[in-house]
């Protein structure tokens, strides 16, 4: 969440603001990762979930990526941190690659830090949007 602000929706601001808060409270060991997430927090535009554009990444989007340096592609859900599982391909919000996805929307491309550097990701596709599971009554 580093370049331009990014969307985000009143109750996502409201859960990932309260996360940061009981992490920080609970001495979480990587608080590097709650002053990013809250730094780019910071800079975010809230919006109303009823307006929030579908193809934009909120949490428990699923979301297909491609890695612009290689062309391969992956399909990740943006999940909070007890819900995380890579064999689910369920990615956290903590995690640098759910952080610098979180309020992008397709055809963006973003950075994601990695063992090995630096990965540059474009969103191809938003998939599935929490808020087309509540217009379908789900």
């Amino acid at each position: 969440m580093k370049d331009k602000p990014v969307r985000i929706t009143e109750n996502d601001m409201q859960q990932l603001r309260k996360l940061i808060f009981l992490l920080k409270s609970s001495r979480y060991p990587h608080p590097e990762a709650l002053n990013d997430l809250e730094n780019g927090l910071n800079r975010s535009e809230v919006v109303s979930s009823s307006e929030m554009a579908k193809d934009v990444v909120v949490m428990n989007s699923r979301v297909c990526l491609e890695d612009v340096d290689t062309n391969r592609k992956e399909t990740l859900t943006l999940v909070f941190p007890d819900q995380a599982n890579m064999e689910q391909s369920k990615v956290s919000v903590l995690a640098p690659v759910g952080m610098a996805m979180l309020g992008h929307q397709t055809g963006d491309v973003f950075e994601s830090k990695v063992p090995a550097g630096i990965r540059r990701l474009k969103i191809k596709m938003v998939q599935c949007h929490p808020a087309d599971a509540r217009d379908r009554g789900l």
